[in-house]
């Protein structure tokens, strides 16, 4: 059985890149977005993020069906280019933070206490939680995808 990844954000182009890249490797990618429909070929999870209620119930829900998860992988952010910054209201500005920050902050809390749980932190070296950004992705999956930085 392969081992679960879950990506964050996986309808966007990094979260797309990011499960086919997961899947060549052998990992069974779990993907995570707010939008209804999947946009791959692998399980989709809707979910609002900035819901950890509804974060916590969705990933409790991807261990029942797939199995314990091995990579975490926070990809989901908000950013809104149509705006000069000093048009942001602060109901939109609250809002990316609760998705840029508090999202991934959560999720690593999340997954690091149900290492815990089960006893295998330090034991199992096959789990990881990824922290990085979109930002410091973006260039790691151009490369994965075969362009340049």
């Amino acid at each position: 059985m392969p081992q679960v990844a879950v990506i964050t954000g996986a309808n966007g182009l990094i979260g797309q890149a990011t499960c086919r890249r997961l899947g060549q490797s052998g990992y069974q990618a779990v993907g995570i977005d707010i939008g209804a429909d999947g946009a791959g070929n692998w399980p989709h999870y809707r979910c609002d993020l900035a819901d950890l209620t509804q974060m916590a119930a969705t990933l409790e829900r991807i261990e029942r069906e797939h199995g314990l998860i091995r990579v975490l992988f926070n990809n989901a952010g908000i950013y809104h280019p149509e705006k000069d910054y000093l048009d942001v209201p602060p109901e939109q500005y609250d809002a990316t933070l609760a998705v840029n920050l508090r999202v991934p902050f959560f999720r690593r809390t999340m997954g690091r206490q149900a290492i815990d749980r089960r006893g295998t932190a330090g034991r199992d070296r096959q789990h990881r939680v990824d922290g990085r950004t979109q930002r410091q992705h973006r260039g790691r999956v151009r490369r994965l995808e075969g362009g340049g930085d």
